[in-house]
């Protein structure tokens, strides 16, 4: 579908109603709920509203905000990698209900094998970030890790190597607890059964063929200009402020 430009009468939605959310977004910049914001309404291929509200950077004389900015993803990395895993049940290469560790063998420990890949898509694995972290920090310097693969970035994949004995907290299916880790494997699966990276596995099967040509797991140079920057003391801001921070993919767990 091509988008155009148009007005609310066009696609029977009240212009009175998308002005009051233009000024509640506008609202929220102002009063310092959030520094920047950038919205898009669109409906039947026409679009009725793009706007930009705030600022590019916490700095006074920053460049206003663009409708083109790019905003980190965090968590939304998770829906992505959910479609990835998607791809391939569509694709015939994995199953919803084969266990994880057929395709992580490492993941390992006890009952670990009842861990089926809908759970780690539901958050119901039985694991919690928490443990994985206090076991990534016990086998640090202890634990020796294999060569990383070309496809896998360096610092995920030993997090990943050092977190894999992390044993259960609950029995799989007994409880939903948020777990990002859920989705580094989700991504680590990906990667292994399809031989890819998962940032190049989405932009092949997602991005490109949706046009989403400035949505990256790893930001290419050409476009780090237009990343909004936040000040050092908003959540994450010093992280988010360097270049570090895009040029990492996140393992599709989001952060």
């Amino acid at each position: 579908m091509v988008f155009k430009y148009g007005s609310p009468q066009e696609t029977g939605m009240s212009a009175k109603k998308i002005h009051y959310v233009e000024g509640l977004v506008e609202g929220w910049v102002k009063k310092g709920i959030t520094p920047a914001a950038a919205i898009l309404i669109a409906r039947k291929g026409i679009i009725i509203s793009h706007k930009a509200f705030g600022k590019s950077g916490p700095e006074e004389d920053a460049d206003d905000l663009k409708v083109d900015a790019i905003f980190p993803l965090c968590s939304l990395t998770k829906p992505i990698t959910a479609t990835c895993i998607m791809i391939l049940i569509e694709d015939g290469l994995i199953d919803l209900y084969h266990s994880v560790s057929k395709y992580i063998p490492e993941f390992a420990g006890e009952r670990k094998k009842d861990v089926k890949i809908h759970h780690l898509l539901t958050h119901t694995a039985g694991i919690r970030d928490e443990d994985i972290h206090a076991a990534h920090e016990k086998n640090r310097n202890i634990v020796p890790i294999p060569p990383c693969e070309e496809t896998q970035d360096p610092g995920i994949h030993e997090y990943l190597y050092l977190s894999y004995d992390t044993p259960l907290f609950k029995l799989p299916g007994e409880i939903m607890i948020y777990c990002g880790y859920g989705y580094q494997l989700l991504a680590e699966i990906v990667r292994r059964v399809s031989g890819q990276s998962i940032q190049d596995f989405a932009k092949k099967r997602i991005f490109d063929p949706l046009g989403m040509n400035d949505t990256n797991y790893i930001v290419p140079d050409s476009l780090y200009n237009r990343i909004v920057r936040r000040s050092d003391d908003f959540p994450g801001g010093k992280w988010f402020n360097t270049q570090e921070a895009y040029k990492r993919p996140s393992g599709g767990g989001g952060a």
